[in-house]
């Protein structure tokens, strides 16, 4: 009867030795332990108490050993051993692989420069691979490596006439990770389109433009056109924009209330003005200042451009209508301010030494609105940079669902927000059908320049009504409110020395 085992060529006599049953047990009590320790480490890992690396790397290790003890006990089983030294080598791949790119790179190279490229690190992993399953098939398989190799290039240039596209956008995402023209938040701007670069991988490079909107732009593109960078060296950007001016203004007033509204603006450093040229109907002034990021770009020219509308109105600028149009140019009618309101506003606070003159223009500067019943006028929680004054009909103010209180004409709310840039205290809903002068916080810094009196008014409405917004938010407990700290937050906002 031939008792040898299939495809090994040895009997089962040969196997079942004392001494091949003693290794056997303890290679399985090896095997056995080798589990226990990874459970283990699994949990340590998951409980925060070793890196996940570590746990991966005593893992691999393990392996090996338990490798290394069947070749040297296991010699004269040559399937075994191949088995084993196939195991060996994968394990010390991925031990390799863990040590260069998850521990190297991944974390110490990103501790030191804050960025890594996940393009780089699948070069590590793809080069690492390639070295290991060369060696896995000349050492386990016994492959001749110049067999494969010869075949495989006349493939690779095959695939490569192929695809000549996409190798060119994965070679011009590998360049751009190593010159880094640009990076992950970058504003870039390319064949006139700009955005903030969000991801950069083999093949593609995604921008988000200013309309919060994707673009995908191939990386072979980006290696063939000019890249505009406005984060680089510095993430400010120079702006300029005009105005034409009525030549009744003399240019150092002009220049005087540009200057005021651009120098009052966070976000901007003013550099120059200058005046331009004599048209046709007005002056023509160019205004030059650095903004804060280019994504604060539109927001800070609406800024600039209503500020300077507002400074112009209150120092008495006319910005002209061009002289070529014939114009029958009636007075502007302003809001209908009655001496009820007048009167009502000046027994508030803020107002109350306030000329009525100078109330009635700061009131005109405002927009009238009119509102539906329970239609919603501001929301809690949300940013805001207007107060209300109520002109007509009920306004109801409520917070977390509590109500706190009816507003009739007279009444204002949403100055917080304005002066101090706090979010929505209150949800406000019209409960009939009502009417509302809104005024934004450009229209607040004229009073506060004809008026400088009035910020002593504000400190003690700011205190008054964050008591109030105290005694009625239940989240709060005992905790006091820092009154002077939201008053700097006013003289900050309005640039208050």
């Amino acid at each position: 009867m031939n008792n040898k085992l299939p495809f090994i060529g040895i009997t089962l006599g040969d196997v079942l030795t004392r001494e091949n049953i003693f290794l056997a047990l303890s290679l399985a009590g090896i095997i056995f332990l080798t589990l226990l320790i990874f459970i283990y480490l699994k949990i340590l890992a998951k409980r925060g108490k070793v890196s996940v690396n570590f746990a991966k790397l005593v893992k691999y290790v393990a392996i090996i050993t338990v490798s290394e003890f069947i070749i040297y006990f296991y010699k004269d089983f040559p399937p075994v051993i191949k088995f084993s030294k196939g195991v060996e080598i994968i394990a010390f791949g991925i031990f390799v692989k863990i040590i260069v790119v998850d521990i190297y790179y991944l974390e110490i190279i990103k501790k030191k420069t804050s960025k890594t490229s996940h393009i780089i690190a699948d070069i590590l992993k793809f080069a690492i691979i390639a070295v290991f399953l060369l060696y896995f098939l000349r050492s386990v398989f016994e492959f001749n490596l110049a067999a494969i190799l010869t075949p495989s290039a006349i493939l690779t240039a095959i695939i490569g006439l192929s695809m000549q596209d996409t190798i060119g956008n994965l070679i011009s995402g590998l360049i751009i990770q190593l010159e880094k023209p640009f990076e992950i938040g970058d504003w870039i701007e390319i064949d006139s389109i700009l955005g903030e670069v969000v991801e950069i991988n083999w093949r593609y490079t995604k921008i988000k433009n200013l309309q919060d909107i994707y673009i995908i732009l191939p990386n072979n593109n980006l290696a063939k056109d000019k890249v505009i960078n406005y984060t680089k060296p510095t993430p400010e950007i120079n702006q300029m924009i005009t105005i034409g001016v009525s030549y009744s203004a003399s240019p150092i007033l002009v220049k005087s209330a540009i200057s005021e509204v651009v120098k009052s603006n966070p976000n901007t450093k003013l550099i120059n003005i200058f005046l331009k040229e004599y048209s046709d109907s007005s002056i023509v002034y160019e205004i030059y200042y650095t903004v804060k990021g280019i994504g604060n770009l539109r927001k800070t020219k609406d800024e600039i451009y209503s500020g300077i509308w507002y400074n112009f109105k209150n120092k008495g600028i006319e910005i002209p209508f061009p002289i070529r149009t014939v114009i029958m140019k009636k007075e502007e009618e302003g809001p209908v301010i009655n001496t009820e309101l007048i009167n009502k506003l000046k027994a508030s606070d803020i107002f109350s030494e306030i000329s009525e003159s100078v109330l009635i223009d700061f009131l005109s500067y405002g927009l009238i609105k009119e509102y539906l019943e329970n239609e919603e006028v501001i929301k809690e929680g949300e940013s805001g940079e207007s107060m209300f004054f109520v002109l007509e009909g009920k306004f109801e103010a409520k917070k977390h669902g509590k109500n706190l209180g009816i507003l009739q004409p007279g009444d204002f709310f949403g100055e917080m927000s304005l002066l101090t840039g706090d979010k929505r205290y209150a949800t406000i809903t019209a409960v009939t059908k009502a009417k509302a002068i809104e005024i934004d916080r450009q229209a607040f810094k004229v009073l506060l320049q004809r008026e400088r009196k009035v910020i002593d008014k504000v400190r003690s409405v700011i205190e008054s009504r964050s008591k109030g917004n105290e005694a009625n938010n239940p989240t709060r407990g005992s905790k006091k409110t820092n009154y002077a700290g939201v008053f700097e937050k006013f003289k900050k906002i309005f640039s208050i020395s």
